[in-house]
């Protein structure tokens, strides 16, 4: 009687503990260079092909559909104005898509940045979105999910 008590709080907790950490994370990074800034994407891969594919119909213009799904669901305003971006690539890794975009503004003065991102929130109610902002010597970071999905970046000026 032992053994089966000892097997069935075995399989509670081990079944537990791969739910408690059940969760998906996108990465989005923000940072200037000089007068280039870029904005670094990093998603699980099947998530976001599964995303996609409700309407993106041509994988052969995968950085389309890739486009359409990232203006759709993450927009940065600096300072009031809401630039473009501007695709540069994607990578694909064994779990990963990696995008590269450049954001099309002079954001090396903005003093306030607003965050809107609710990627791959179809996807996933665990999942996590993770901003980082690496602006004016400062590196600040905030995680956006379903209960938050925007957030706004003050800087003070010098």
């Amino acid at each position: 009687m032992k053994v089966i008590k000892v097997c069935f709080m075995l399989t509670f907790l081990f079944s537990w503990d791969v739910q408690a950490h059940d969760f998906k994370l996108g990465y989005f990074e923000v940072k200037s260079r000089e007068k280039i800034t870029s904005l670094f994407v990093r998603f699980d891969r099947e998530d976001l092909l599964k995303s996609i594919s409700v309407s993106c119909k041509d994988y052969n213009k995968l950085r389309n559909c890739f486009e359409a799904y990232l203006n759709k669901h993450f927009y940065l305003v600096f300072d009031g104005d809401r630039p473009s971006l501007r695709y540069i690539e994607h990578q694909f890794t064994e779990d990963f898509i990696e995008l590269t975009y450049e954001i099309e503004i002079d954001c090396r003065d903005a003093r306030r940045i607003e965050v809107f991102n609710n990627c791959l929130l179809e996807a996933s109610t665990r999942q996590q979105n993770i901003v980082e902002f690496n602006l004016h010597g400062q590196k600040r970071s905030f995680r956006l999910n379903k209960d938050r999905i925007q957030t706004t970046v003050e800087y003070k000026k010098d």
